[in-house]
This record gives C-alpha cells, sequence and structure tokens, in this order.
C-alpha cells in the first residue's frame, strides 16, 4: 500500500490539504474520542488530578565528535531547542525551571476550553500528549477514576491543530491506512534530525 507524508496532508498543522482525510478524523474522533462539556462534571478541584504539562527532561550522550569521554546532558526546553550542560544537577535544574513555567502558563482548570474528551483505552497517553492534549484523571461520585483529556488553549483550529495529528499518530501505530483524496494510504512522519 502508498504512503503519504503527514505534512501533505497538513502541513502547517492547521489547514488540512485533503478533504478525505478531514472526514476520516471526524469518524475518528467520534469513535474513539467521546466528547462532553465540561459542565457535566463537577469544579471540585479534590477530584481532579491533572498530569503536569512540563514535559522537559534531562537526557545525555557521550559526543561522537569529541575525543574526551565527558557525559553531556542536554534539556529540550518547551520551545524545543536543545541546552547543554556539564553538571548533570544543573541540567534537572533547568528543567525543573521549565516545567514549573510551563504550568503556570496554564490557562484554565483544568483546560480552558469548555470540552473534555474521553479517549478509548487503546490511545496512549504520549500520543495524546503528542497531539497536544492534556490528561486528567477525574474521581466519580462513586469513587471511580476515569482518564479524561482536554485542550488548553483557544482561538485556533484544534482539528486542524491537535485531532488531525492525534488521529495520524493513532494509526500510524495501528499500521491502519487512512482514506485520502488519492485513495487509501498509510500515514507517514517526516524524519527529524535525529533519525
Amino acid at each position: 500500500m502508498e504512503s503519504i507524508l503527514y505534512t501533505q496532508l497538513n502541513p502547517d498543522d492547521c489547514n488540512i490539504q485533503d478533504v478525505e482525510f478531514e472526514r476520516g478524523i471526524n469518524r475518528f474522533m467520534e469513535r474513539y474520542m467521546t466528547s462532553f462539556p465540561l459542565s457535566l462534571l463537577e469544579k471540585d478541584y479534590d477530584r481532579w488530578e491533572l498530569q503536569p504539562l512540563g514535559t522537559c527532561e534531562v537526557e545525555s550522550e557521550f559526543p561522537a565528535d569529541s575525543d574526551d569521554c565527558h557525559e553531556v546532558f542536554f534539556v529540550i526546553d518547551i520551545y524545543g531547542e536543545r541546552h547543554e550542560f556539564a553538571d548533570e544537577c544543573d541540567a534537572e535544574y533547568f528543567a525543573q525551571e521549565q516545567n514549573e513555567e510551563e504550568e503556570q502558563n496554564r490557562l484554565g482548570f483544568p483546560w480552558a476550553h469548555n470540552c473534555c474528551f474521553m479517549p478509548e483505552d487503546n490511545i496512549r497517553d504520549e500520543e495524546l500528549r503528542a497531539a497536544g492534549f492534556t490528561i486528567a484523571l477525574y474521581t466519580d461520585s462513586d469513587g471511580d477514576q476515569v482518564r479524561l483529556c482536554g485542550i488548553d488553549s483557544c482561538g485556533y483550529s484544534f482539528m486542524g491543530a491537535h485531532f488531525s495529528k492525534l488521529c495520524a499518530i493513532v494509526y500510524h501505530r495501528w499500521g491502519r491506512a487512512v482514506q485520502t483524496v488519492d485513495g487509501l494510504r498509510l500515514i507517514e512522519f517526516p524524519k527529524t534530525g535525529g533519525e
């Protein structure tokens, strides 16, 4: 089966270029991401356990282009830029600062958008985060916890920026083709510099 790059379907993470793919995103969201208004849930803060927004972590490597055997510690910040450190403690402090800054930028509780989603179990947390969703556990009045997610933002196309990316990521992992105007295609992602 032929493949198609995700960037051909949605080059700017906003304007989906393929009407058949867009229809498929709607079907994906209806089937795997049940949505409902937040007003149906109690706003009691004790019922919510929000996963942290910040995902900065310390990583390390031994530079291949260097003769010395000194480990280099680095952190990819919230803007995708790499910061290198000679000392692991300095790197950990920087990562913590970045994560705290991200938490301070939270727009609403639990999300600015007045809607939440209940993803099916076959959608992984890391896939939701990669598509820009914030995850929370909600404890209902019976004491049962439910995994919910939402978007802590507003003022742009959620379909283009989040829903299409989640659909593409999940279908790629499942090995499932998406319908495009040119027929069924397997979604591939552009290679990054580290691959």
